[in-house]
């Protein structure tokens, strides 16, 4: 089953925002700027993706039908 395009791009700024949520924002910046990643980005989202247990492959199934609001 293919990700729908709105769905990745969700899927995207959630690595992102749940690492600043997280209090990742110092690994995040790690992660970005380590030359090991020059011109392989997309790479480098995999691996910050995978390093917080978000999976492309189940995100849109799993992540995205929990409505759940979390007021803590």
């Amino acid at each position: 089953m293919n990700m729908k395009v709105d769905d990745f791009m969700s899927f995207i700024a959630d690595i992102f925002s749940g690492g600043i949520q997280g209090g990742k924002r110092t690994e995040m910046c790690n992660f970005l700027t380590d030359p090991k990643y020059k011109n392989k980005e997309v790479q480098m989202l995999i691996d910050l993706a995978k390093k917080d247990g978000l999976d492309p492959n189940s995100y849109d199934l799993v992540a995205l039908r929990n409505t759940t609001i979390d007021f803590s």
